[in-house]
């Protein structure tokens, strides 16, 4: 796979990744606040672009070979707010669940 379609793909999927947060979350305007969000969120769009962006593996003659997923792998699937708590964003309360119980199996 030729680098430049690589790093075109990776870059469209950043921008549709980071419109969908900002769809999501929302976003504010003006105040230390916003900032804040801002910060968070330009982070949590890096922290998801780093785990969905396939490993590079050197394959001979300048060509490089992309794994995506392998038997060891482990993926969570599920709706944000399938778990939920009185006056907690569901969302939160997920990911606090997740910390508590999947911490060992899903990174």
């Amino acid at each position: 796979m030729k680098m430049d379609a690589v790093n075109s793909s990776i870059s469209r999927s950043q921008s549709k990744l980071k419109h969908l947060v900002q769809a999501l979350y929302g976003q504010r305007t003006g105040g230390p606040e916003a900032q804040r969000e801002s910060v968070e969120m330009e982070s949590l769009c890096q922290r998801l672009n780093d785990a969905i962006k396939p490993p590079e593996t050197s394959y001979g003659a300048g060509q490089i070979e992309f794994t995506l997923w392998d038997e060891s792998d482990i993926a969570l699937i599920t709706y944000g707010d399938s778990i939920i708590s009185d006056g907690d964003k569901p969302l939160s309360v997920l990911h606090k669940f997740c910390r508590k119980h999947f911490t060992d199996y899903i990174s």
